[in-house]
């Protein structure tokens, strides 16, 4: 799982199981039929503790995930590559030397990043904002506290910059008085003095931090400003009720708080000092009928509410750490058919099996001959060695000679096909000169020269001798045996998430008319024309005769990428467009006639096809002629559009490989 998941998964939890400790906190409160506000404050200051230890209790509790998220990967990702014979591009045909401007051209298209990393990105600056405002309110306070006046051994302080009394502080905290609280009646000195106090005895200020410190933490979570609103009245009304159990005159306390409300709201808008006020701008009213509530007494509270909650809360945070959201299984009909590096339980033991007997009954090599290359190139006897430079393979009835090659390219011969054209990793059509594919290759894998020549007397090899796509096969199934043999080779495959691209119909609809009957004619290996299947070559095409094959042909054409196919439906030119975008492509277009295609567009940083610069130099002819529009444009001109995504591509890595015994 990558961080980006991670992070998403976790805010998904931070959810859900809040709630489930607000649950057991009003489960307490109403089945017990608490209602004195000290108790319920300290069950609310209890939930408020838990929802800071959620994160350390996630971490030691086993988790049970509610599948309530949709699933991104299986309509998005799990679309195997599409390596099918049939593998191509359709563009409208555009007239010969009038290729459109680039001048409006995006030669990038911007991609937005992974939702995990969006929605990490976004709760920090949440966090940062947070910590900013609660920042300056202690900044504030500090102002505040320098500027006072000191009264009675540094609890008891007087500030004309406070409106109300406010109580401040954590480890010492202390009463802020207003300028004039001399002026107050004995009364109201009495009532103030006696609720301010009661706030350092009880250490209200120090559940206040703990409430902005959750606020910083769940600043998304409606809960979190709730449950630190339930507290900061609960707080007061706490201290409300030990002044009433003093003067028992709930008419004239009332009126004491009613002036200071009166006196904030007048002032209109302030920055609030990160303490305890005896009095706010709004939610007067209730107060003063729980003030009346509590004048008559008789309010059930909790026994020993300290035990009582470590007690029950303890085993509520495990319960609400296990809690988690994950994805939903998907829609049967939305999920592609997996391919066999994604198939997993009971059919992996059944293909071990397959492959096991497979191997018995698929040809081999009778003998495979593995010569080291001389690295300047000698040949002949004198060398002693297998000279020459790597001229690709070469066949003949029974054998398969490699020359001159390193043992990463004949791994790519083995595996990847002659074309690269990804047979069996997930997503992935590696393109000329790229050796990404390839994991934990020791150093001597790329860079020392090896002759592999292997022969035969299989019927079955000698009948594929290299030709066609099903000939090339047999012989690569054949090589691979021969790396396990004499290179004492194993691998596996992984996967990685990477970016992408969806291959989507624009709304209006995609501009093309489907191809007639008889628009396109059978290829012929044995007239000229290759097999139906993507092809990809240097220089100009020219198809043979009057119709053109039903086949798919990416080449260049002077500075440009060319692509030619006919009888092919959109989704059959994802392989070639994975090919010069060197990123893969989903076919998401649902399109199922057949068209005929003509696209020529810019060899740029879009379309690089990971050509190695001196190949590029080669393929690409340099002429006055401008470059073609880029794939964006010719694609968006027929209706179709590239959609930056992510999905998994596959990766062979090599878990052991060894150079060569002599012969």
């Amino acid at each position: 799982m990558t961080w980006q998941r991670q992070a998403l998964a976790l805010f998904t939890a931070s959810l859900v199981r809040p709630l489930v400790l607000a649950a057991a906190a009003w489960l307490i409160l109403h089945l017990l039929k608490v209602r004195h506000p000290s108790s319920r404050h300290a069950v609310w200051s209890a939930v408020l503790v838990g929802m800071l230890l959620l994160p350390v209790a996630s971490v030691i509790a086993p988790h049970w995930k509610l599948p309530l998220l949709p699933r991104r990967e299986d309509t998005l990702m799990r679309t195997p590559l599409a390596t099918n014979d049939t593998s191509g591009y359709d563009t409208s045909r555009f007239a010969a030397g009038t290729a459109p401007s680039t001048n409006n051209a995006p030669s990038k298209v911007f991609e937005w990043p992974e939702p995990g990393t969006i929605l990490i990105w976004c709760y920090l600056a949440g966090v940062l904002a947070m910590t900013g405002y609660r920042v300056t309110g202690w900044m504030l306070l500090m102002r505040v506290m320098s500027r006072s006046k000191v009264l009675r051994l540094r609890r008891l302080r007087e500030s004309h910059e406070v409106l109300s009394p406010v109580t401040v502080g954590i480890l010492r905290p202390s009463v802020i008085l207003p300028a004039g609280w001399l002026n107050w009646d004995t009364t109201t000195k009495r009532a103030v003095l006696a609720h301010e106090f009661e706030h350092i005895r009880r250490g209200d200020t120090r559940v206040s931090f703990l409430t902005r410190l959750a606020k910083c933490v769940y600043w998304f979570h409606p809960l979190a400003w709730w449950v630190s609103r339930q507290i900061a009245d609960m707080a007061e009304l706490s201290c409300d009720a030990v002044v009433l159990e003093k003067n028992g005159d709930p008419s004239g306390y009332s009126r004491i708080l009613l002036g200071f409300a009166e006196t904030v709201s007048a002032a209109g808008y302030r920055a609030a000092l990160p303490g305890v006020a005896i009095a706010s701008r709004s939610g007067t009213g209730h107060r003063i009928d729980q003030v009346f509530e509590l004048a008559g007494g008789n309010l059930r509270r909790l026994s020993r509410p300290g035990i009582v909650l470590t007690l029950m809360g303890l085993p509520v945070i495990f319960i609400a750490a296990t809690v988690g959201l994950t994805a939903q299984p998907a829609a049967r009909a939305q999920v592609q058919p997996p391919t066999a590096a994604q198939t997993a339980g009971p059919l992996d033991d059944m293909r071990k099996v397959i492959d096991k007997y497979k191997d018995m009954v698929r040809p081999k090599f009778d003998v495979v001959s593995v010569r080291r290359c001389n690295p300047n190139g000698l040949s002949g006897p004198a060398s002693g060695e297998g000279g020459g430079r790597g001229t690709g393979p070469q066949y003949s009835p029974g054998t398969l000679r490699m020359q001159c090659m390193t043992v990463g390219a004949i791994i790519q011969m083995a595996y990847l096909g002659q074309f690269g054209e990804g047979d069996g990793l997930l997503n992935y059509m590696p393109s000329m000169g790229d050796d990404t594919w390839l994991r934990k290759a020791p150093g001597w894998v790329n860079s020392d020269l090896y002759t592999v020549e292997g022969k035969t007397d299989d019927p079955a090899a000698k009948a594929a001798n290299g030709r066609g796509r099903g000939g090339e096969r047999v012989l690569e199934r054949m090589l691979q045996l021969a790396l396990e043999d004499r290179f004492q080779l194993k691998l596996h495959q992984e996967t990685q998430e990477v970016p992408m691209y969806n291959l989507t119909v624009e709304k209006g609809g995609l501009r093309l008319k489907p191809m007639e009957p008889g628009g396109c004619s059978t290829p012929d290996p044995s007239q000229g024309t290759p097999a139906p299947r993507g092809v990809f070559m240097t220089g100009e095409w020219s198809p043979v005769g009057k119709t053109p094959p039903c086949m798919i042909v990416l080449h260049t054409a002077g500075p440009d990428w060319a692509l030619d196919a006919a009888g092919q439906t959109p989704g059959n030119l994802i392989g070639m467009l994975s090919k010069t975008l060197d990123r893969h492509v989903f076919d998401k277009t649902g399109i199922t006639d057949l068209y005929t295609f003509h696209l020529r567009f810019a060899h740029d940083e879009s379309t690089p096809g990971n050509l190695p610069p001196a190949v590029a130099e080669r393929m690409f002819t340099r002429t006055d002629t401008p470059s073609g529009p880029s794939i964006f444009t010719v694609l968006e001109r027929l209706g179709l559009k590239l959609e930056p995504t992510r999905g998994p591509q596959g990766r062979y890595v090599i878990d052991q490989i060894e150079r060569p015994s002599a012969n």
